[in-house]
């Protein structure tokens, strides 16, 4: 789907949700993503990932359309609820009638955002890291 499409790209470029969804086939040259971010307006070069080409190649040349920020977060944690991400883990979450955010036990598809995206990849370089060069950390 789109929206798991979107999610695979987000993970795999760790761009944040507004450049994400900003991607279009302009943006790749010569198997490099090259994005200038809308926060910052600098701009990136992100090696192409096989999994990204797969989705290229499956929708024709083109990637997922982009959604709003809202949709994307609604609909990931619909996607990773069907994929079974339903650890309980202690989050906070808005509570949609107070508007503060609530401490409690939650299945981890509902306390998945946008900006998970950027934290899975990051966390997983540090624990490569650490794994590669024990020594240095």
């Amino acid at each position: 789907s789109n929206e798991r499409d979107l999610l695979i790209i987000g993970v795999r470029t760790v761009l944040r949700v507004s450049d994400c969804m900003r991607l279009n086939s302009a943006d790749i040259k010569d198997n490099i993503l090259e994005v200038k971010t809308q926060k910052t307006g600098k701009t990136v070069e992100i090696p192409m990932h096989a999994q990204i080409n797969a989705i290229i190649k499956r929708n024709g040349g083109k990637l997922p359309k982009g959604i709003s920020d809202q949709k994307f977060n609604k609909y990931i944690k619909e996607v990773c609820e069907l994929a079974k991400i339903n650890t309980k883990i202690e989050g906070g979450k808005q509570d949609p009638i107070t508007k503060r955010k609530e401490y409690k036990t939650y299945f981890k598809h509902e306390l998945i955002t946008s900006h998970t995206c950027r934290r899975s990849l990051a966390g997983f370089f540090l624990c490569w890291v650490r794994v590669s060069f024990p020594n240095r950390f």
